[in-house]
């Protein structure tokens, strides 16, 4: 990327921008997953097990670019302010996330974040019909929380519909004001008294 591009989102996408980070992963055997991935209006995180997007429709990258979840999640952190707006400066090399006269810088990663369509398969590999599927609350909750913008004056109407078509595909995390949020896979289990009830679902 040659040309600099500068975007402002606002305080909402910036906390929901924080809280996406929560879906990469942490293996750093898997650069590509410890990332997100902005491309064409969205921002993406996975770690195999969960896939979460933001929308910013104002961050609208031809050619997309990652940079490391936790660094960006810390940046976040450091700059938060009551200030409605954050600004992100796509340059040669980097992220700039600047609030005011703060800022932080992300080098690129340059491994390849998948196709996303690829990161959580379209079918539960597994045998037809799928012994005792559960899901992980912990996974649906850090999709779940992609709503949350902070606002605390809409917290009464913080709702999120999950759809599981069959046992073959993953659950669909949806929004009332953000859309389409990610996907959870369930978890396998043969043998569902094996299971912590503490940290999965039976759905």
């Amino acid at each position: 990327m040659d040309e600099t591009l500068e975007y402002t989102i606002s305080r909402g996408e910036a906390f929901r921008l924080a809280a996406l980070t929560q879906c990469a992963s942490t293996d750093t055997a898997r650069p590509g997953l410890t990332a997100v991935y902005f491309s064409e209006g969205q921002a993406w995180a996975c770690d195999g097990h969960v896939l979460g997007t933001v929308k910013l429709a104002k961050v609208n990258l031809a050619e997309g670019r990652s940079v490391d979840a936790k660094t960006l999640r810390s940046a976040l952190k450091r700059l938060r302010s009551d200030r409605e707006q954050r600004t992100l400066t796509f340059e040669s090399g980097g992220l700039t996330v600047r609030t005011g006269n703060d800022s932080a810088f992300l080098p690129y990663i340059e491994a390849e974040f998948p196709a996303v369509g690829a990161l959580i398969p379209a079918a539960y590999n597994c045998d037809s019909p799928a012994p005792a599927p559960w899901v992980d609350h912990s996974r649906l909750a850090r999709v779940a929380a992609l709503a949350d913008d902070g606002d605390k004056s809409k917290l009464r109407n913080f709702t999120v519909s999950i759809a599981w078509e069959d046992q073959m595909k993953p659950v669909r995390v949806h929004s009332v004001d953000y859309g389409f949020l990610g996907l959870v896979m369930p978890v396998r289990v043969d043998e569902p008294v094996a299971v912590d009830e503490a940290r999965a679902w039976s759905l």
